[in-house]
């Protein structure tokens, strides 16, 4: 088949799951499915509060091979068919869900596309070879190496020199992801036939999980002197981890807006500017909402069971939007490890490990969850913090601080790729909430937050404050690794 072909079947291969899954019961895996996840009696849920969590590397392919072995697992794993991608995609008003497959022995990539009204088709990616990815390896080590750069006692130099390696090879990687991926994908018949603007949701798999798309390069400009075009300022894009986590978020309500946000700014009080990102949010949109963190007129400093206490359990919705500006911090060792960085509990010292010190981790925001039906209203997860929606290492990109809080029972998350300039994010935050008050979907609220930023003539909306305002003095919100950092995963 080529370019355009349709793929024939009724089921289309969910890349997160396992490509052969055991028949047999839970006996007959390499190991139970219980001693992987947190129900009673299990590893997760036997730990006392602030234990450490023991989890292997590989996790995820253990997990996966635990829940493709056991009737537990059968509904989430299976994958789904295509009438239950097009019915899901019609219900989050998605014109089509694209898997994005690296390259394999003797294959180039591949963009499979299951769209909103059943068609399938297949894209290949003939520039995307096995030895044509050199632009994912120089990227991934400049992201190591400028994520070393930040710890305390790095040099202001040794940090410059890393900060511009990382920028170069970030923009190298966006130039390649345009050309080699999102040209020929939003030319192929099936996404045209969609409109002037389709509205894709990204599955990628593997290595392509912690690509920017829709930081993708279009057009360069430079033929005409125009300027630079993106794929975000021609598609409408989300993210997905698999298509079977984008029927599971579909089927939960979303909250009313407005029902109950909560805003929490700077609990760790070490994030430069995002006081006033947190209260400009708070007082000109969610008036009637909680505010926690070091912010002036908190109703708390946002410790870990504050926060705790407005995310989804058992017999609990959560708030309606929750946005978090504060540090998050990914882990090299096991995805269960990253965590929110806030405020120690009170009374607890400064050295003192696990969640009284101000440590959210994963492991505790998905042992509060366990038991929610799944169908159950969730609400928006913001988290402007740096690096929610990365991994450290070589993890798993499905593995993140977004997905946990998709798999907690939030609708949708809002994550960061990388480091992004603090006194920056704040407009832009800003910008994305006034878009939901104005009843736009997240995914289209973030897109039109991104392409203000983009924008040669951009205006400050009049509604925002001035003190945040006039941050946009301090650097370039069109800069690569401003805008591009966030995506949004969910329904």
């Amino acid at each position: 088949a080529g370019p355009g072909t349709a793929v024939p079947g009724t089921a289309v291969p969910d890349p997160v799951a396992p490509a052969t899954a055991p028949a047999a019961g839970p006996d007959a895996v390499g190991e139970p499915l219980g001693a992987l996840f947190g129900m009673p009696g299990t590893l997760l849920g036997s730990l006392p509060d602030g234990a450490g969590v023991p989890m292997p590397d590989d996790l995820r392919r253990r997990a996966l091979t635990a829940l493709a072995g056991s009737p537990v697992g059968t509904a989430l794993m299976a994958p789904p068919s295509i009438a239950e991608i097009a019915r899901t995609l019609r219900a989050v008003r998605a014109d089509a869900l694209v898997y994005l497959l690296p390259p394999g022995a003797g294959r180039s990539g591949e963009a499979v596309i299951v769209t909103a009204g059943g068609g399938v088709g297949l894209q290949r990616l003939t520039l995307v070879r096995p030895d044509a990815l050199r632009q994912l390896t120089t990227y991934r080590q400049a992201h190591r190496e400028r994520q070393a750069a930040l710890a305390p006692g790095t040099g202001k130099a040794e940090e410059t020199a890393a900060r511009r390696r990382w920028q170069a090879a970030l923009a190298e990687l966006c130039d390649w992801a345009g050309a080699a991926v999102m040209r020929p994908l939003l030319r192929h018949p099936e996404v045209r036939a969609a409109g002037p603007l389709p509205r894709l949701v990204l599955v990628p798999f593997g290595e392509f999980g912690g690509v920017p798309w829709h930081a993708g390069l279009l057009r360069s400009g430079l033929r005409d002197g125009s300027r630079p075009v993106r794929a975000a300022e021609e598609a409408v894009l989300s993210y997905a981890a698999s298509a079977r986590q984008l029927c599971e978020v579909a089927g939960r309500p979303r909250l009313p807006l407005t029902e109950r946000p909560v805003v929490v700014g700077d609990p760790g009080r070490n994030l430069f500017g995002a006081d006033i990102e947190a209260e400009s949010i708070h007082a000109e949109l969610y008036p009637d909402g909680t505010l926690l963190g070091f912010v002036e007129g908190a109703e708390g400093a946002g410790t870990p069971r504050e926060v705790l206490a407005t995310l989804p359990a058992p017999g609990r919705s959560g708030a309606s939007v929750l946005h978090l500006a504060c540090h998050a911090r990914p882990s090299g060792s096991s995805p269960l490890d990253a965590y929110l960085e806030l405020a120690p509990e009170p009374g607890a010292g400064t050295r003192v490990a696990g969640a009284a010190s101000g440590r959210l981790p994963v492991g505790d925001i998905l042992r509060q969850a366990q038991g929610r039906p799944p169908g159950s209203p969730g609400g928006l997860v913001v988290l402007d913090a740096c690096v929610s929606d990365h991994t450290a290492g070589d993890l798993d990109e499905a593995l993140t601080l977004s997905t946990a809080f998709l798999a907690a029972g939030a609708t949708g998350v809002v994550g960061s790729r990388w480091e992004v300039p603090d006194s920056l994010v704040g407009p832009l935050m800003y910008v994305f909430h006034a878009r939901l008050r104005q009843g736009d979907p997240p995914a289209e609220a973030l897109r039109h937050a991104q392409l203000w930023a983009l924008g040669p003539e951009r205006r400050i909306p009049p509604d925002m404050p001035v003190d945040l305002a006039l941050a946009l003095d301090e650097g370039d919100p069109a800069a690569l690794d401003v805008w591009a950092a966030f995506g949004y995963q969910g329904g």
